[in-house]
């Protein structure tokens, strides 16, 4: 994605955006699409995107533009961790930190449960959380289950709004 930005002006004589439906539609005839198809298409990566002006953006930053005038100092977050749910109270203003957050359980994850690691050394489930870049040790347990729970109050206390246990 490039560097050249588009207006809100601009964009808003290319495309509509629907706040309750999050769709972005063509309000032009671009190629073979024309005025009212959706805009964009899926990637492999779960996010829309779209080409405005020889320039490719994610949907959600789009639907930020339009909404607010200008693009976000940092991330746009979806609140619901669906990545293609552009709605306008599905999507907020986050730093990178926080987006990270927001994150659901990582496909790399062997216990099923965010923030819980197998310990071999114990032979115990062992539970940590990210606060601040900093790796936080929560302790050892003898289930996945209980693990999770003290990741999950962990979660609350620490992120907050943008606390995303996995579950």
């Amino acid at each position: 994605m490039g560097d050249k930005k588009i207006t809100a002006s601009r964009l808003r004589e290319l495309v509509f955006y629907d706040e309750s439906s999050g769709d972005i539609r063509w309000i032009v005839k671009k190629g073979p699409k024309n005025p009212g198809d959706l805009a964009g298409y899926l990637r492999s990566d779960g996010y829309i995107y779209i080409r405005l002006d020889g320039v490719l953006y994610s949907a959600h930053r789009i639907a930020w533009l339009y909404m607010n005038g200008s693009f976000p100092d940092s991330c746009v977050d979806h609140k619901n961790g669906i990545k293609n749910d552009n709605r306008k109270e599905n999507l907020r203003s986050a730093s990178m930190q926080e987006n990270m957050r927001n994150r659901g359980t990582q496909k790399n994850n062997t216990s099923g449960f965010k923030g819980v690691g197998f310990h071999k050394v114990s032979g115990r489930w062992k539970s940590s959380i990210k606060v601040n870049g900093k790796s936080i040790q929560l302790g050892f347990f003898k289930t996945p289950e209980e693990a999770h729970l003290a990741y999950c109050i962990a979660c609350k206390k620490y992120h907050g709004e943008f606390s995303n246990t996995g579950s």
